[in-house]
């Protein structure tokens, strides 16, 4: 599974879920969760958590570890350009209860934060 949290400079932030196999994708977008999934189970059973506002993310992923669906997040790979030392530990700090590794990959056109599991 990939969980991307992507924060545009051009556009409101979003977060989005997508198991590899593509059987659901989860779409999270200012207060709002949008479900892609044909099975009754992903798309009506799953008790998907909210995401109202952006700081809410790590408790988004604790909540979405806590679904019997399998641990979701290990490690995040964050996408902002050119990140300062000092916006890097205020990620990794911010993140640091919900991922056991945070990678850096600076110079990219999107700025956003990626997570894998």
């Amino acid at each position: 599974m990939m969980l991307t949290l992507s924060v545009p400079s051009f556009a409101p932030w979003f977060a989005r879920l997508t198991r590899h196999d593509r059987l659901f994708s989860i779409a999270w977008r200012h207060g709002a969760t949008h479900i892609d999934a044909e099975q009754l189970r992903f798309r009506r059973l799953t008790p998907w958590p909210n995401l109202v506002e952006l700081d809410a993310f790590p408790a988004l992923v604790s909540a979405l570890n806590d679904l019997a669906l399998r641990p979701i997040i290990a490690e995040a790979q964050v996408l902002i350009l050119s990140p300062s030392e000092t916006t890097k530990t205020a990620i990794r700090s911010w993140l640091s209860g919900v991922c056991d590794n945070v990678e850096f990959i600076g110079d990219e056109v999107d700025r956003g934060l990626c997570a894998k599991g």
